[in-house]
């Protein structure tokens, strides 16, 4: 059975002596029951000339069988057992991570069906697995499972790359998925503001501040008015007599 995110194709070999004999096979299924209940019957599901056959439809433990005809002689039955939501091979999810600070955030989604549903909603729950460690020290590994889709990492050091991984599992049904590539980020500062940067800050706004107040004042020069005449002024003085009008009638 080749199963990937419940997409079910069983396939088989032709017979050993087939070479180019046009063989047809019957392909079908039964529901698996702990307790007999009398003889049960096979659902036919396919019916060709191709060695492989659909069993997507299938949503629970099932018997499947399969056999090869040939005119009027056909095969013995060759049956096997499959359960999709223990044996499918759940993929990868789709992991982003970015850098934030001394932290680093990391979002994943996925995987989907090939019919673009997410395997999520067939599970009713799956969990996450997200492994990381220094690029430097590989042996020093971090896990942490979640239900969500994202998750930050924090406690770690500033200026450092981390090496992370994302696994999509269902622990209800002990089906561990497979692990997505490896991403490395590099973190920056620790996202803790030195108190040499606020000091800094306050004093350079205090004085933008006060050459603000500055700018905005007016300048008034005094008037220069001497308090000695010029020297090289050669000009005489005379006396001002002020005439009424009275004075000018006698």
């Amino acid at each position: 059975m080749n199963s990937v995110n419940f997409k079910n194709i069983l396939e088989w070999d032709p017979p050993s002596a087939a070479g180019d004999v046009p063989y047809m096979y019957k392909a079908g299924c039964k529901l698996k029951r702990k307790e007999k209940k009398g003889k049960e019957n096979f659902t036919n599901i396919c019916y060709t000339n191709a060695t492989n056959c659909d069993f997507s439809a299938i949503n629970y433990k099932a018997v499947l069988h399969v056999r090869a005809q040939l005119n009027n002689n056909v095969s013995d039955w060759v049956t096997t057992e499959f359960y999709p939501y223990a044996q499918t091979i759940i993929t990868a999810p789709k992991v982003n991570v970015f850098s934030r600070a001394g932290y680093l955030d990391v979002s994943f989604s996925g995987p989907v069906t090939s019919d673009h549903q997410p395997v999520k909603d067939i599970y009713g729950l799956l969990n996450y697995k997200v492994v990381y460690w220094k690029e430097s020290d590989p042996s020093d590994v971090t896990e942490i499972n979640t239900e969500q889709n994202f998750e930050t990492l924090n406690d770690l050091s500033k200026w450092t790359t981390y090496c992370i991984k994302v696994q999509a599992y269902a622990p209800e049904y002990g089906n561990d998925g497979q692990f997505s590539k490896v991403i490395c980020e590099t973190t920056t500062e620790d996202g803790i503001i030195p108190v040499w940067k606020i000091a800094l800050t306050f004093i350079l706004s205090s004085c933008l501040s006060v050459g603000v107040i500055f700018l905005r004042e007016p300048f008034y020069g005094s008037p220069h008015l001497p308090s000695q005449p010029d020297k090289d002024w050669e000009g005489t003085c005379e006396t001002l007599t002020f005439v009424s009008e009275e004075s000018e009638l006698v």
